[in-house]
């Protein structure tokens, strides 16, 4: 069994009170993601839990869980919408310090995520979810064979080819190849 201990202030109330969060350059956006990510860090989800075996089995022990960085988190807290990040990330010219920030971010959640579901700290189930892991890419339509009329009749011998050749224009004789 599972309860989870409040402790510290919630992601909500710190947008709520710095609303006036601004990300109008490169570097106030990667500022303002650092926070996200210190405020993630620093305000670990404690959750008690019962020991399931040695010693101390049935005993409930509080834990420190870490807080999964996430895109809509990350948005929340630097005042950006999602659509603006991901098309810092589509951008046609990957020079750009905006591009350049906006990929970084995606790559620390992204292996935040990742590291953590293998360690089993996050579902991996859902974590590949929300990167969409398990999207299958093969095409979900109906195969369509069509056929196709007209066609010339195969030969049976490269002696019949040959023949073909020698016939069709007098390009190649037999002794030419």
């Amino acid at each position: 069994m599972e309860d989870r201990k409040q402790t510290s202030q919630q992601q909500w109330e710190v947008i709520n009170n710095y609303r006036e969060i601004q990300s109008m350059t490169p570097e106030q956006l990667w500022d303002n993601a650092m926070s996200y990510f210190e405020w993630c860090r620093d305000n670990p989800i404690q959750v008690y839990k019962s020991v399931l075996s040695g010693k101390d089995v049935g005993k409930r022990v509080l834990l420190d869980l870490p807080v999964m960085f996430t895109i809509k988190g990350l948005c929340l807290h630097c005042n950006i919408l999602e659509e603006y990040l991901k098309s810092l990330r589509n951008m046609k010219d990957t020079a750009p310090d905006w591009y350049i920030v906006a990929s970084k971010l995606l790559y620390i959640i992204h292996d935040q995520n990742m590291t953590y579901a293998a360690l089993d700290l996050f579902n991996p189930i859902l974590v590949g979810r929300l990167h969409n892991i398990e999207k299958d890419d093969s095409p979900s339509g109906n195969i369509v064979i069509e056929h196709v009329q007209y066609l010339p009749t195969l030969s049976k011998s490269e002696s019949e080819v040959l023949d073909k050749l020698e016939s069709k224009d007098q390009l190649f004789t037999k002794d030419d190849l």
